[in-house]
């Protein structure tokens, strides 16, 4: 639908801008997927500290992310912020 290389990882996912956000999920929700909203819920400075507190073992190496929502044609809204 994007032409988009789908990134590695067991689920195929595709990142794009934030700034086109509503741009391309409009799309993808109107070919009939599903769209995960996935933002980043750690800073840099709080990963330094998580590994510092990491025991002995393999150490976090990724900021932390979350699922913040998720948009389906049913739950699909449209605003003045939206690009389409």
């Amino acid at each position: 639908v994007l032409d988009f290389v789908y990134m590695k990882g067991c689920d195929a996912h595709a990142g794009f801008p934030e700034i086109s956000y509503g741009q391309f999920c409009d799309r993808l929700v109107r070919a009939g997927y599903k769209v995960a909203r996935v933002e980043q819920t750690e800073t840099p400075e709080m990963l330094k500290e998580r590994k510092n507190q990491a025991g002995k073992g393999k150490k976090p190496m990724v900021v932390n992310r979350e699922v913040c929502s998720v948009t389906t044609a049913g739950t699909r809204t449209f605003c003045f912020m939206d690009d389409s």
